[in-house]
């Protein structure tokens, strides 16, 4: 049997901008302005670049604007003179290029260049001094060449036009809780997916089922997700309600075969701000059932997208990942790391992508560490041929650990996967390496199994108009 999920996807190029300017005795204007910058990359030969006890040979441009890490690669920072929320309401525009030969790229690592730009920007303050940093990866892998960025444009509008620093968090101002009213349970799930909560559930909560108006209850909650490291970017400062299903609710009695069914999220998913898939605060997600009068916020039936459908997905790209939070090498941060690497030297982490397809290639991420005094590596391995070893610079002058990666393709003839991680401590019976996590992502064929799962396809954040999921 064949069914059908359909999404739109509708590019957009158009974003809000804003600018302000203070004025004195005591007057505040608020303009609507379109904010632009130019920023230009003076590429200068090679430079030795030292990090982690490391020397690497890197391509340069100006000292300013210059920051390199072994993790995340090369980087443009720039300097923007005024305030902005987040990236997501810049575009960068109006990029220049230059091809640049992979002999020229000496010792900047090939597996972190990307194929496109990446923009990011984060508030910076210094001396009273608002500003926003600007970064960019400034090579990029395309069309089977590698090339450098010489000159780009990043525009930014907002209308509410002030300074986010200050308005942010002063616009969420909760002056009236939705906590001080009606009747509260909370109840925790520990993983992302659809939930159905019976009436037994809810009697169970401490909640007169018998006596309760089903259409009056509600459920709130954040999900699983870590707080964003900065306040503006945090969603609501009060408990948000969550859209749900009441089957049955109809007839304003609670009866025996009636449930609800709501999507919950989970405290487990990657975050790119810690790197990590575990919420390092909690390792549950709660939500709260509240009564009180007036209808709760339920789902309403949506609504396919007119016309037919410009592209088909019988495939999707599925992930999965091992990491456990045991150890905290500095005794501080957010920085947590799992299996240890001591007496025993070698792991193996087992991973199946049923209907896995043929000739797709996996993404293998694998993130360590290692505390010696001299240095180390850690063989990696996948269906017993070595993919890569990472290597560990003895740790001196303060260094708690060092770290090394490996983020790339791999292939796969079979749908079972099995990663080997043998660690070599040189010799050196005190040292110890740490896993951070390994993950996998694959491509499979969109077949259900009887269970729920999610399923996205890395192709749609490119397509605009109408798509389809066909599942099998």
């Amino acid at each position: 049997m064949l069914s059908s999920v359909y999404f739109c996807a509708q590019s957009s190029r158009s974003f809000l901008m804003r600018n302000f300017c203070f004025f004195t005795f005591f007057t505040l204007a608020l303009t609507i302005n379109c904010q632009t910058k130019t920023f230009n990359i003076d590429w200068d030969g090679h430079a030795s670049i030292g990090y982690s006890n490391k020397t690497w040979n890197l391509p340069f441009f100006q000292s300013v604007n210059y920051e390199f890490n072994p993790e995340q690669g090369l980087s443009f920072i720039g300097e923007w003179n005024f305030g902005i929320k987040n990236s997501q309401e810049l575009e960068i525009t109006d990029i220049s290029y230059k091809k640049i030969s992979e002999a020229e790229l000496k010792d900047l690592p090939k597996k972190l260049i990307p194929r496109k730009i990446n923009l990011r920007a984060y508030p910076v303050t210094y001396r009273n001094k608002i500003a926003t940093a600007i970064s960019i990866n400034p090579i990029i892998f395309e069309n089977s060449q590698y090339k450098k960025v010489m000159s780009f444009t990043v525009t930014y509008v907002n209308s509410s036009g002030f300074s986010d620093r200050y308005t942010s968090v002063n616009q969420q101002i909760v002056s009236n809780s939705v906590l001080a009213s009606g009747n509260w349970y909370r109840f925790a799930v520990d993983t992302t997916g659809i939930f159905k909560l019976s009436r037994s559930f809810i009697q169970n909560l401490g909640v007169e089922v018998s006596s309760v108006n089903p259409k009056n209850i509600k459920i709130y909650g954040h999900g699983g997700k870590s707080l964003p490291l900065l306040n503006s970017q945090t969603p609501s400062y009060d408990l948000i309600e969550n859209a749900i299903h009441f089957q049955g609710e109809e007839d304003g009695v609670f009866d025996n075969n009636d449930y609800i069914l709501f999507y919950a999220t989970g405290s487990e998913g990657f975050n790119t701000d810690n790197n990590s898939h575990i919420n390092p605060y909690s390792d549950k997600a709660f939500y709260y059932v509240q009564i009180s009068e007036g209808n709760g916020l339920r789902m309403n039936a949506a609504v396919n997208p007119a016309g037919p459908a410009q592209t088909q997905f019988s495939t999707f790209h599925d992930y999965k990942f091992v990491e456990s939070d045991e150890y905290n090498i500095a005794q501080m941060g957010r920085r947590w790391f799992g299996h240890r690497f001591y007496f025993e030297n070698a792991r193996s982490f087992n991973f199946v992508f049923s209907n896995l397809v043929p000739q797709s290639p996996l993404r293998l991420k694998v993130y360590a560490t290692a505390v010696a005094e001299s240095n180390t590596t850690l063989e990696i391995k996948a269906n017993g041929s070595v993919v890569d070893n990472l290597s560990f610079a003895a740790i001196d002058n303060g260094i708690l650990a060092t770290e090394d990666f490996f983020n790339g393709e791999i292939n796969s003839s079979s749908d079972a996967l099995t990663i080997d991680l043998n660690y070599n401590n040189n010799g050196n019976p005190s040292a110890i390496g740490y896993l951070d996590y390994v993950s996998v992502e694959a491509e499979r064929a969109l077949t259900s199994l009887g269970q729920q799962f999610q399923f996205k396809h890395n192709d749609m954040a490119t397509l605009s108009g109408v798509g389809e999921f066909e599942i099998s």
